[in-house]
């Protein structure tokens, strides 16, 4: 039987997993998501694939060690692997399913990222880096396209199907990794120390970094030639002739982490994560250090600027954030202490309502007031909010006097 037949829509894989849908497809096999009827909760389903990619031999020895290495690694940053099994001929396993976009979607939607938001998903993709280290493999194909963002505010880092063990000397028969990510001393096959070979996850790092702050990767070619040469031989460019408004010090955290030789990088993710913090500190601006900060949080960009203008005009002594949807809230949030949220209900990825229960519930947000501002909520909407003593709530179409008004007890 094919695996389509054996894995089709509907069907009940070992008496536990019902599948629902496909949600990708790779040479190595594909992933669905399914239910466990069992334990009641939707899990990801990766299936190896036969018929494409790597001789089978080498095919099921590479998805046994990406099982065994995700299930190695506990960590709340690295998607966990539940257990494996046999259908009909086509191995698989279960791992953790977590809802929402990757890193590359934000960065396609977006371009350049808020450099908040940029440090929030830095340091804890640098965590998951940290703990797989720790656990003495390299995962050798950090990416945009493999980190997803949940619905929960972490980020998951996963996808391990070229992950290696330090110490494992089985032949290598394919180059791993996506090219603009690799690290030059994979591309050019230059000896590295086992005590180094994890640098290369650092260097990914950077370039996620780097993409993630400027939208641009730091190379480049017109063919895939051109690039690797670009990667090996070319200097790193400099982020902040991209987005000028970035703290110089970031230019040096970037050269040091896509440094060539392995040895000039930081020695962990973890001190790459710090040093990017350091430099966001040092370059703090004395206005963002004043407590009246006002994050405004909607995808209407025109309802943004309206209250942007309206708070800074009457309230000149304010620092304004604004963020389109509740993910890129949340760390402007944690980056700044908002005296006041005032936020939409209907919005991109993470709603209005997952904002505030996030935000209420987390301690170093506790004097944020939070003030909703949408269309006419639902009954249900309604009674969401009331059960979270949201401080205000109005109706859209809202007047500049009525916020203003509003807002006056907490700025003067």
């Amino acid at each position: 039987m094919d695996r389509g037949a054996a894995f089709s829509m509907g069907r009940v894989i070992d008496g536990k997993f019902a599948l629902k849908k496909q949600l990708g497809l790779g040479a190595m096999g594909a992933v669905f998501l399914a239910k466990d009827v069992v334990l009641d909760r939707n899990v990801a389903l990766k299936v190896l694939n036969h018929e494409e990619g790597v001789e089978a031999n080498d095919g099921l020895s590479l998805f046994m060690k990406e099982a065994a290495a995700m299930a190695r690694v506990k960590h709340e940053n690295v998607v966990q692997v539940h257990g494996f099994g046999d259908h009909e001929g086509y191995p698989y396993f279960v791992m953790e399913y977590v809802a929402g976009n990757t890193v590359a979607d934000l960065i396609d939607e977006t371009g350049p990222v808020h450099l908040d938001v940029v440090l929030g998903i830095i340091g804890q993709l640098s965590a998951a880096l940290d703990s797989i280290h720790s656990h003495r493999i390299v995962h050798r194909d950090v990416k945009p396209a493999n980190i997803i963002i949940s619905h929960e505010y972490r980020i998951m880092l996963t996808d391990f199907g070229v992950s290696k063990k330090l110490g494992d000397s089985a032949e290598e028969k394919i180059l791993a990794g996506t090219p603009p990510y690799m690290a030059p001393e994979i591309l050019s096959g230059q000896p590295v120390p086992e005590g180094q070979r994890h640098l290369a996850d650092v260097y990914a790092a950077g370039v996620v970094a780097f993409e993630l702050l400027t939208g641009e990767l730091p190379f480049e070619g017109d063919d895939l030639r051109q690039l690797l040469v670009e990667i090996v031989t070319a200097p790193v460019p400099r982020a902040t002739l991209l987005i000028p408004d970035l703290p110089l010090a970031f230019d040096d955290v970037l050269q040091r982490a896509l440094a060539k030789n392995p040895e000039d990088r930081f020695p962990s993710a973890g001190a790459f994560a710090r040093a990017l913090q350091d430099a966001r500190d040092e370059a703090a601006d004395a206005a963002l250090q004043k407590d009246n900060h006002v994050l405004i949080v909607d995808d209407d960009e025109d309802m943004r600027s309206l209250l942007s203008i309206t708070i800074e005009a009457a309230f000149p002594q304010t620092t304004i954030f604004e963020a389109e949807d509740g993910f890129v809230a949340f760390e402007l949030a944690k980056a700044h202490h908002p005296k006041v949220c005032l936020v939409d209900l209907q919005m991109p990825r993470v709603n209005g309502l997952e904002f505030c229960a996030t935000v209420l519930g987390t301690e170093a947000l506790a004097s944020t007031h939070l003030v909703v501002i949408s269309a006419r909520p639902e009954e249900e909407s309604r009674q969401a909010l009331a059960g979270l003593n949201i401080a205000g709530i109005f109706e859209k179409p809202v007047t500049p006097r009525q916020i203003v008004q509003y807002l006056k007890p907490y700025f003067e």
